[in-house]
């Protein structure tokens, strides 16, 4: 997996949105970003790293308008000076469940 995953909009995203596996299937996780890959990691990880890991279920309603999902959690304190070295440790560690689709090329 590449550390682009741990990012948006080219720099490390500071509240990476994940599921939390126990709580969810691949299928439902797929489904609810379409097109994309799916990597499994383990919370011990990110949290050696100093980063929290924290389950944040969206409720129906959400003021935001997102759907529920009741495994959504998060990775939170990527900064930018952890593009190459977190968003990294974090890819390599990913463990492939689903690969991404090829890029287009052009």
């Amino acid at each position: 997996m590449a550390s682009v995953a741990f990012c948006f909009r080219g720099q490390p995203d500071p509240a990476v949105s994940v599921d939390l596996a126990r709580l969810t299937t691949i299928e439902e996780s797929r489904a609810r970003k379409p097109g994309s890959g799916l990597g499994m990691l383990v919370t011990s990880l990110p949290r050696s790293l100093g980063l929290v890991v924290e389950h944040d279920p969206i409720r129906p309603n959400d003021p935001e308008g997102r759907p529920p999902n009741s495994s959504h959690t998060q990775i939170l304190g990527l900064t930018p000076a952890d593009r190459k070295t977190h968003c990294y440790t974090l890819a390599e560690a990913m463990v492939i469940l689903v690969p991404p689709p090829p890029r287009a090329k052009g």
